[in-house]
């Protein structure tokens, strides 16, 4: 009779639950519990909340620990305590210190969704939608201390659409990771999986965004001003000044058309279908806008609220930092408007 392997997962994001579905049905792999971060306020009422992970793991009966900044001496006992065998991590949120790296005989394994060594780091969909890459995928990796850095036991591509955005490429993330898993899962709970080295040649890293990222720089392109839009959808969400106020913007098309007079920001055309704004090269039509505190409305709702002219001139701001960078970089600077 085979032996029983116990593992655990550490994840804290939704993104997390597919692969946890399927391991959880595995026969011979018993779940010995979940790692995940601590309840956070969330919401417009900033009311604390447990995160899905959290929840999952509750409604299954199993165990949950909760370390608030790191896995420390107490959450590494009861590691030891429980003989885990293996960790799978997925968006945990935290980084494993070697001590705890080293608790698992057969190793703790990361899924991470981009195509290693590109976009090491917090936020590889929104940078392979920003750069307007045609595909993408989720690489399942061996973990080690340096971040991403692991040696790679496999890869699950997985197409970018047109119309993509952050959310819907989360989707595909976390549904690629359960071909990846049941691909080598037997390799893995049995010490033999076939590693790779990442090529160091290739690497580059995101970084974590920040709120101001959002920002629409009209001194850019509409196609790259669109796929803004779509890439930072689910947080912070895509932004312009227009009469003094910020407006979200929801949904946008971008016309690459020739050469028209005007200033970069300036609106071109306003009707139910969009409101046009001239950017560098071409024209980026808003198709869906928010005002602070309404709810995002289609451009024909919007306008009956609040009026948008032609010759009006929006506002962008340029972080001035890189998304991508060769180098880990952690640099903030203060955004500067631009007119």
């Amino acid at each position: 009779m085979a032996t029983v392997k116990r593992m655990v997962f550490m994840g804290s994001d939704v993104l997390s639950l597919p692969v946890m579905r399927y391991l959880r049905g595995v026969p011979g792999l018993e779940f010995a519990g979940v790692f995940t971060q601590p309840d956070r306020p969330a919401g417009r009422g900033q009311k604390v909340q447990m995160n899905p992970i959290k929840l999952w793991a509750l409604e299954e009966g199993l165990p949950v620990l909760q370390p608030e900044r790191f896995i420390g001496e107490a959450e590494l006992q009861w590691i030891k305590d429980q003989a885990v065998d293996i960790a799978f991590v997925m968006a945990f949120g935290q980084l494993l210190k070697q001590g705890v790296l080293d608790a698992f005989p057969l190793g703790a394994w990361n899924f991470h969704p981009s195509l290693l060594p590109l976009y090491r780091g917090p936020c590889p969909l929104e940078a392979a939608l920003l750069r307007g890459d045609k595909a993408t995928g989720v690489t399942l990796m061996q973990m080690i201390l340096k971040m991403d850095a692991g040696a790679i036991v496999d890869v699950e591509p997985m197409p970018i659409d047109v119309q993509e955005t952050t959310e819907s490429l989360r989707i595909k993330a976390a549904e690629a990771c359960v071909p990846l898993i049941q691909r080598q899962l037997g390799a893995l709970l049995a010490g033999e999986a076939k590693l790779t080295l990442q090529d160091e040649a290739g690497v580059c890293y995101v970084r974590k965004f920040e709120k101001d990222d959002g920002g629409l720089d009209f001194n850019k392109t509409a196609e790259a001003l669109e796929r803004q839009v779509r890439a930072l959808s689910d947080w912070p969400g895509a932004f312009f000044e227009l009469g003094g106020v910020r407006l979200k913007v929801g949904q946008a098309t971008c016309e690459e058309a020739g050469a028209r007079d005007g200033l970069p920001g300036q609106v071109v055309a306003v009707g139910p279908e969009g409101v046009g704004l001239l950017t560098a090269e071409g024209v980026l039509t808003i198709k869906a806008l928010q005002k602070p505190g309404g709810r995002m409305l289609p451009v024909s709702d919007f306008l009956r609220g609040f009026p948008i002219e032609v010759g009006q001139v929006a506002i962008g701001s340029d972080r001035r930092l890189p998304i991508v960078t060769k180098e880990h970089q952690r640099m903030i600077v203060t955004p500067k408007p631009l007119a």
